[in-house]
């Protein structure tokens, strides 16, 4: 609980209250747990006080400064922060979420396991302080430098770090300077612009990320104490890492073989139909299906990169109705794949093709499956294809 006398002394005027500190700056002024939402706070000095626990929530704090002081579990939400110093101030725990923290000062403080979520922090100054555990959920972080903060484990996911309207001559950006970003998650954040020059991203969640940052130039994928790696792609980093690790790619690949199925077939209007209703059925039954519908990479024709996908698959169905493409894929797929089982599939109204009789000496490669429209394909996914593609799998297993 708050001490009475400090508390008193807080309620009365600004000129009483600084005078007491400046003769008494020994003193931790006692503040715990108060309630201050009433009490007028304008010029007071905020050095060495121990705020932890109290209730500033929905008050404007602006040009405060908040030096050596304990803002520990303090309720602060909805507050406005413009233009405040926060310097060598504990408020780990606190709750800020939705204030506004426009053009605030955060320097060498500890913020472990605060929630800013949905709070304003544009034009922003973050030096040396330590988020750990924090959430930026939601927030607008827009024109913010974190230069050398630990940001590990923290959430900015919905964040948005870019800025639509942009000034003329406005060369402002926000900043993630030596920063460490260790376990953090970017989750759907919008990073246009953004710089993460020379911060450690090991074991960041970059997913659904918008925009392209301006600087990703020597991020550290290796964690504090192992030698620095470095690579320029937020995303590339987290593929990068996994080849770096034996164990790691060993346990990706197990997941992605039990899982992935690689679908092929045309891709005309009428065939694809066919091949989406497939997917979908995959999907629902708990597989990670693989149209290749999309273009190759740059440095890979289309015949590698389907023979790179075969060989992360558990299986592949080939829709070998009005074959064009397909029979150079096979010829790629099946013979240099034993432990991959092929399931062929053709539309009733139509014969293989000539050349696919030399498939069938394999015994990896399934009879292949006659359906009459999307309905009878989709149907027989679970209940006929399934069935023999899993009892094939565990006799070449």
């Amino acid at each position: 609980m708050a001490n009475n006398e400090h508390l008193e002394l807080l309620k009365g005027s600004w000129q009483n209250w600084n005078e007491w500190k400046s003769t008494n700056f020994e003193i931790v002024a006692d503040l715990t747990g108060a309630d201050l939402r009433e009490i007028d706070l304008s010029f007071k000095e905020l050095k060495n006080v121990d705020l932890s626990n109290a209730d500033l929530s929905n008050k404007d704090l602006s040009l405060i400064i908040f030096e050596n002081s304990l803002l520990v579990a303090a309720n602060l939400s909805g507050s406005n922060f413009n233009s405040t110093l926060f310097h060598h101030v504990d408020f780990s725990g606190a709750n800020f979420r939705n204030s506004k923290l426009i053009r605030t000062t955060i320097a060498e403080c500890i913020a472990v396991n605060t929630d800013f979520s949905t709070s304003n922090f544009t034009n922003s100054y973050l030096h040396q302080c330590d988020f750990s555990g924090s959430e930026f959920i939601d927030a607008e972080i827009i024109d913010v430098q974190f230069i050398g903060c630990s940001l590990v484990s923290c959430n900015f996911s919905f964040a948005n770090l870019y800025r639509t309207k942009i000034e003329q001559n406005d060369c402002s950006k926000t900043l993630f300077t030596k920063a460490n970003l260790t376990s953090a998650s970017l989750i759907n954040v919008c990073v246009q612009g953004a710089y993460f020059w020379n911060s450690r991203i090991f074991g960041l969640s970059a997913w659904e990320i918008k925009g392209v940052p301006e600087n990703q130039s020597n991020l550290i994928i290796t964690q504090e104490g192992y030698p620095v790696i470095t690579v320029d792609d937020l995303q590339v980093a987290q593929f990068i890492y996994l080849l770096l690790n034996n164990s790691n790619i060993k346990n990706a690949i197990d997941t992605i073989t039990s899982k992935a199925v690689l679908i092929l077939g045309r891709f005309t209007e009428e065939r694809k139909a066919i091949l989406d209703a497939i997917y979908e059925e995959l999907r629902e039954q708990g597989f990670l299906p693989i149209l290749f519908d999309f273009s190759g990479p740059q440095n890979r024709d289309i015949t590698e990169t389907v023979s790179t996908l075969a060989h992360l698959s558990s299986f592949v169905i080939a829709d070998i109705t009005d074959a064009k493409s397909i029979p150079q894929e096979l010829q790629i797929i099946v013979p240099n794949l034993p432990s991959v089982p092929v399931q062929p599939i053709i539309l009733a109204s139509q014969c293989e093709y000539g050349m696919f009789e030399h498939f069938k000496h394999y015994p990896w490669v399934l009879p292949t499956f006659m359906y009459k429209d999307v309905d009878e394909a989709v149907i027989s996914v679970s209940k006929i294809l399934l069935p023999q593609i899993l009892l094939k799998l565990k006799e070449l297993k």
